[in-house]
């Protein structure tokens, strides 16, 4: 695992926002499809 403590604060925030963002997606897709 990585020390968040040692990393800026935009990546775990970014890589958060992506995480939730492709899983939106992904149930958005299921639920049109």
């Amino acid at each position: 695992m990585v020390n968040w403590e040692t990393q800026p604060v935009p990546e775990p925030t970014l890589a958060i926002g992506l995480g939730v963002g492709a899983l939106a997606m992904t149930r958005l897709r299921r639920r049109n499809s």
